[in-house]
């Protein structure tokens, strides 16, 4: 699907912001597209989906599943929709604070695969010569 078929949803009242949801996962399992992440303020923010939003795999879509580990723990998968696949990133398991733990490499993969997706020069890459130990 080109990008220019994509359906485009209006703003929508029922962004979460992720730090605030916790273990509180409704029916002990949630999937979540990352909306907006790292702005100047911080935010990380996403809204509830499902698993047939998922399976549509929009290139560059983030997703997050959470499945309830123990009543204040969940299991965590970060995964990107790139090239008609979903790619998992990275995962966590019985964490509280499972959005502290994802939002670094959630803004790094958003910002990376938009970067190449723009067919430009990545922003912020490190020089392996200059590298700190």
């Amino acid at each position: 699907m080109a990008t220019d078929d994509r359906p485009v949803a209006p703003a929508r009242a029922d962004d979460v912001d992720l730090y605030t949801i916790g273990a509180d996962v409704p029916d002990g399992e949630a999937v979540l597209l990352v909306t907006e992440i790292d702005s100047p303020d911080g935010v990380f923010v996403g809204q509830w989906s499902d698993e047939e939003t998922v399976s549509r795999i929009f290139d560059g879509d983030v997703y997050i599943r959470l499945r309830r580990a123990q009543a204040d723990t969940v299991d965590a998968h970060l995964i990107l929709a790139h090239d008609g696949q979903l790619l998992p990133i990275m995962r966590v398991q019985e964490v509280a604070d499972w959005a502290e733990q994802l939002r670094p490499a959630a803004a790094a993969i958003m910002t990376l695969h938009a970067d190449l997706e723009s067919g430009g020069r990545c922003k912020a890459y490190v020089d392996i010569a200059v590298a700190p130990d």
